[in-house]
């Protein structure tokens, strides 16, 4: 594991490596009150000298939890207060509770994308890391993906950057531990109704007490391997595809030789 103190130094690395953030970006921080998203802020807002940022945190309250959802976003207030970043909250009820988180994801980006254009930002900062990353290639290869799948999350997508991604959530954990950071629990996480809490909490422990202690660096790496493979099918099928297929008064024409 790094040293608590190399945790910033390895956060800026990946940025620069991924070309995540550039000088004067404004970039909005979505902020759950958790320890992935509280250490992303901390670290964005550590780093915003350097590169001259803007940073708005959001925090969506899906009032699930009854006082819990409402002691959470008191929490974020509090904390944005104390750190000096603006932040807008929203309030949302899903009425129909069938696929809950494939719902409270699409209601997030949407409230994120329509701030993102309300404000001019440029970016949105998630706080997904390796473990994240090791669970969703695990689910993505249970449900039969293909190699869209196994590319898990990536570091960029347009407007979206993941700067954590290059740290597990043992590493996120210390950091916050030796750095003083308070962070709020979301009690959904420990529930083993999610398929995701399945593999964070039975099987990839199980994987690394009895196959590989490293388990979640390898099916990280894995996943990066699948993302340059992508990539490099994507750009090379762009650059022979006009050898190959030619269009002639509306017909696409395939060279079956070539």
């Amino acid at each position: 594991m790094k040293s608590p103190k190399n945790i910033l130094k390895e956060f800026k690395k990946f940025i620069k490596q991924e070309n995540l953030i550039q000088w004067n970006d404004k970039i909005i921080t979505a902020v759950s009150g958790g320890i992935d998203s509280t250490v992303l802020l901390y670290l964005i807002k550590k780093t915003s000298a350097e590169y001259n940022l803007t940073i708005l945190a959001v925090h969506i309250n899906y009032n699930l939890r009854g006082e819990e959802s409402n002691e959470n976003e008191q929490f974020v207030r509090n904390l944005c207060y104390k750190w000096g970043i603006p932040l807008v909250v929203h309030h949302v009820e899903i009425k129909e509770k069938s696929n809950l988180e494939n719902k409270a994801r699409k209601i997030r980006f949407s409230i994120l994308r329509d701030l993102l254009q309300k404000y001019e930002f440029q970016k949105i900062a998630l706080g997904h890391n390796k473990n994240d990353q090791a669970e969703t290639l695990l689910l993505n290869l249970f449900r039969g993906s293909g190699i869209g799948g196994m590319k898990g999350i990536i570091p960029k997508s347009k407007d979206i950057i993941r700067p954590l991604l290059a740290l597990t959530r043992n590493e996120i954990t210390e950091f916050a531990k030796q750095n003083n950071i308070e962070f709020s629990e979301d009690s959904s996480n420990l529930s083993l109704i999610y398929d995701r809490n399945k593999i964070r909490h039975k099987i990839i422990p199980e994987i690394e007490k009895g196959l590989n202690p490293k388990a979640v660096d390898k099916i990280s790496n894995s996943a990066r391997i699948f993302q340059q493979t992508d990539s490099f099918l994507q750009e090379y099928c762009k650059e022979i595809f006009p050898e190959i297929v030619k269009k002639t008064d509306g017909i696409f024409i395939l060279n079956v030789d070539k």
